[in-house]
């Protein structure tokens, strides 16, 4: 069920209404580290809490007070089905521009090893360049970094990657980038859950078409393009993990043919696993087991490069440093890629 109105004067919109909806706005805002700030960008907030921090009964009646926004056309509410507690929930979304406030975003400061310590020191010493197109939710980190640095420094619980304002960062806007004040490069694995699932399921099955593909070299993402007629190759990448991720399904074998591996994926995707935090998904192990294997791997070229006092910042299977520490960077990532495959190339820009 979705609720909203149109935008128009307000009757009554006291400065209780005003910081609930700078929360909103807050929390929509912080959400963007994973998804972008768009059509989506309704964010669950619990009932108990809206009465405990904002509108305090007897002073105010919840129901009553979130109506009000909603007829003023401040707010949007949906309810949404939740299948891990299976019932419904409240999402709201802010309608107007508000002040954002990370004051009032509770955040758990987290025990931090030396090497999160080195990386959370590197992301708060990041900014752009002069005149570069930056995005809202980077301007709101780069004002409030310094005083709320574990607002925008999170591990996320499904594979541990790292989310932080650079991840979200548009990849022509991360060319802009400066550390400690130093122009940038990126270091980026080609292929690399490709390569992952190449090395799984050697494992798994020793003998199999896909791993001799990634071990021989073969570009993945091409072959997807080809085969289904898209007009790049990142649309291939998109095709390839829109496959991969879904539900156990036969559209593997329109580039394929029957394989082993694809028989061992698609069984893969009906286990359920207790281990994934999304069991009651079991079509997302896949998902889970890649990202999972690709932040392991990561873990050792962070542990290596802060070993070694080179600065750096991360998204996901990419390492980007400054322009003076390239080639040692390019080294060390290497290095542990070649450990890892039998044919991994690292593209540099």
């Amino acid at each position: 069920m979705t609720t909203t109105h149109n935008p128009k004067k307000a009757e009554g919109i006291n400065e209780v209404h005003e910081r609930f909806l700078s929360y909103v706005y807050t929390m929509s805002l912080l959400k963007t580290r994973l998804r972008g700030f768009d059509e989506d960008s309704f964010v669950r907030i619990n009932q108990k809490e809206v009465e405990a921090r904002f509108f305090i009964w007897p002073f105010y009646t919840r129901f009553n007070e979130i109506r009000k926004l909603i007829k003023e056309g401040y707010l949007q509410k949906e309810l949404r089905y939740i299948p891990e507690i299976g019932r419904k929930v409240d999402y709201y979304k802010c309608l107007r521009p508000c002040t954002p406030d990370p004051s009032l975003v509770i955040v758990d400061e987290p025990v931090l090893g030396e090497t999160q310590k080195f990386m959370l020191n590197c992301l708060l010493n990041t900014s752009l360049k002069e005149g570069s197109t930056s995005t809202t939710y980077f301007d709101f980190f780069l004002q409030y970094k310094s005083s709320f640095p574990f607002h925008f420094f999170k591990f996320d619980g499904f594979s541990g990657r790292l989310h932080t304002p650079v991840t979200s960062l548009p990849g022509q806007t991360r060319k802009n980038l400066l550390l400690f004040s130093e122009p940038v490069v990126s270091l980026d694995v080609n292929q690399m859950q490709p390569q992952i699932l190449g090395k799984i399921l050697k494992d798994n099955l020793r003998r199999n078409e896909f791993s001799i593909y990634m071990d021989a070299g073969a570009d993945i993402y091409k072959m997807f393009a080809g085969k289904y007629k898209l007009h790049s190759r990142e649309a291939g990448k998109k095709r390839f993990f829109e496959i991969l991720y879904s539900r156990p399904n036969q559209d593997l074998l329109t580039v394929f043919g029957y394989s082993n591996w694809i028989e061992w994926v698609n069984n893969f995707k009906k286990k359920r696993i207790k281990a994934n935090p999304h069991a009651h998904k079991p079509h997302s192990n896949i998902a889970w087991l890649l990202q999972k294997k690709e932040v392991e791997i990561m873990k050792s070229v962070w542990i290596a490069l802060r070993c070694a006092g080179i600065p750096f910042l991360t998204v996901h299977d990419e390492i980007i440093c400054k322009e003076s520490d390239k080639k040692a960077v390019s080294e060390i990532f290497s290095e542990i890629l070649k450990e890892n495959f039998v044919n991994c190339k690292i593209k540099i820009s």
